[in-house]
């Protein structure tokens, strides 16, 4: 079965390709394309639109709370990773707080394994994602870098 995108999705994607960077596109205008409020009838879409726009045409918007989208500039996109950073380690953080009110005990061998594997990848993820983390990390970039490999990162921590 092939996917095929919904109405509402390439209704939204299509007024979306059309911004160009720094532009915003309102909720009103989205709603006004769509017939009806996206906010309330379309979240799904708009989502489904901006992650189809970011792997077709490398278009990253970032919502301005209760306005709408802004398409950002390569500098902004940058900017906007310290959110993401907090946002992953707070819900890292909240993962593991269920994961340790489990009665290990009372897991199946199979279940025990999952929990493990679970609490080490969070755990890793919350380590990571710290502010101590990232300036131990930006200790070891410099100028001639584009990248630092993920074995040299992992060698800062152990």
């Amino acid at each position: 079965m092939n996917f095929e995108k919904s109405a509402d999705t390439k209704i939204i994607e299509s007024v979306l390709a059309e911004a160009n960077v720094g532009d915003l596109i309102t909720y009103e205008q989205l709603s006004r394309a769509l017939g009806r409020d996206v906010r309330v009838h379309a979240l799904s879409s708009l989502s489904s639109a901006r992650r189809s726009l970011l792997a077709s045409k490398k278009y990253v918007f970032e919502v301005e709370k209760n306005v709408g989208l802004r398409r950002l500039n390569d500098q902004q996109i940058v900017d906007s990773m310290e959110y993401d950073r907090k946002k992953m380690r707070r819900q890292a953080n909240r993962s593991l707080r269920k994961l340790s009110v489990v009665d290990f005990d009372n897991l199946s061998e199979d279940k025990k394994r999952q929990h493990i594997v679970a609490s080490a990848q969070l755990g890793a993820i919350e380590m990571f994602a710290t502010k101590n983390a990232t300036k131990k990390i930006e200790s070891k970039i410099d100028d001639s870098k584009k990248a630092l490999p993920i074995g040299e990162t992992l060698k800062l921590f152990g």
